[in-house]
């Protein structure tokens, strides 16, 4: 995660003021039928010193951590233990350590 100063950016009031802004623009998880309150921002590109409103997306818990995952692997796993992404025209994985592929 970026710092800022020697803290932590998501600690930031700045950041705190646009996550705010955020949430308030879209209250509900812009997730295709979730429908649950949005409780985490996200950057779209994954670059969290891209904080331009057109990258920032209002999710809930659940539906941001699901993406962190699919999109990184998820969170202290070392780049050659991330899951590759992309499925086949069945839409199976075509990571073979994926769990469906085992």
């Amino acid at each position: 995660m970026t710092t800022v100063s020697g803290g932590r950016l998501y600690d930031t009031q700045r950041w705190k003021r646009l996550r705010e802004l955020v949430l308030a623009k879209d209250p509900i998880c812009i997730t295709i039928g979730c429908n649950k309150p949005a409780t985490d921002v996200d950057h779209i590109d994954g670059d969290n010193t891209n904080n331009h409103m057109s990258n920032l997306d209002a999710l809930c818990h659940s539906c941001h951590s699901r993406k962190t995952v699919f999109h990184d692997g998820g969170f202290g796993l070392n780049e050659s233990d991330k899951l590759l992404p992309g499925c086949d025209a069945d839409g199976m994985p075509t990571d073979p350590r994926h769990p469906w592929n085992q």
